[in-house]
């Protein structure tokens, strides 16, 4: 990696996440892609960094498995080049309470809520001591308003929306910005 800034951004091989990551590179940012599939993540870095000119890393975890969340966590803890974090890394089960395993119910809130959490506290530390940085959050329109189907996901995106909102009230007064963005139904795979 260079001496540029770093963005790491999960959920990085399609959707929203390669979006990120292509208008943070065309900004100038080197970048840590993070998600499980590592065909994808490579062919995206190949292509951002022929682009862009900047150094791209992926970095193939599932960030619903305890070991790869603290594998980020540490990255995001000791890099101090690591000025932006997008937690975009997510998954909806639109499926009754009822009529599903409640594992599934478990590995949504595990990557929607647990790992967007223990993220942000391992990078904040970090964009504090700089006062500078910034923690882009995705959350969803259904974090405001439930459909049948949806209870777990809307839960989770909940979540999010006043985790993000609690925590910039807090950063108010620093040089840390934090943002969320709540799509509605959004082109992904």
């Amino acid at each position: 990696m260079s001496t540029r800034k770093i963005a790491v951004v999960t959920g990085a091989s399609s959707g929203i996440g390669a979006v990120y990551a292509d208008r943070l590179a065309a900004r100038g940012y080197d970048l840590v892609l993070v998600a499980r599939r590592l065909d994808k993540l490579e062919a995206l870095a190949v292509e951002l960094a022929a682009r862009h000119g900047v150094d791209v890393r992926p970095l193939q975890v599932d960030l619903a498995k305890e070991a790869d969340i603290a594998h980020v966590e540490s990255l995001l803890e000791t890099n101090k080049a690591v000025a932006v974090l997008v937690n975009n890394a997510g998954f909806a089960r639109f499926e009754s309470v009822a009529e599903s395993a409640a594992q599934g119910s478990i590995d949504q809130i595990t990557l929607n809520i647990t790992a967007l959490t223990r993220l942000t506290h391992a990078v904040l530390p970090g964009l504090l001591s700089r006062n500078d940085g910034a923690i882009i959050n995705i959350g969803s329109v259904l974090g405001v308003h439930s459909l049948p189907n949806t209870a777990v996901y809307s839960g989770s995106k909940a979540y999010v929306l006043q985790f993000t909102r609690g925590l910039q009230a807090e950063l108010a007064d620093t040089g840390v910005k934090v943002q969320l963005v709540s799509p509605a139904t959004t082109a992904t795979e």
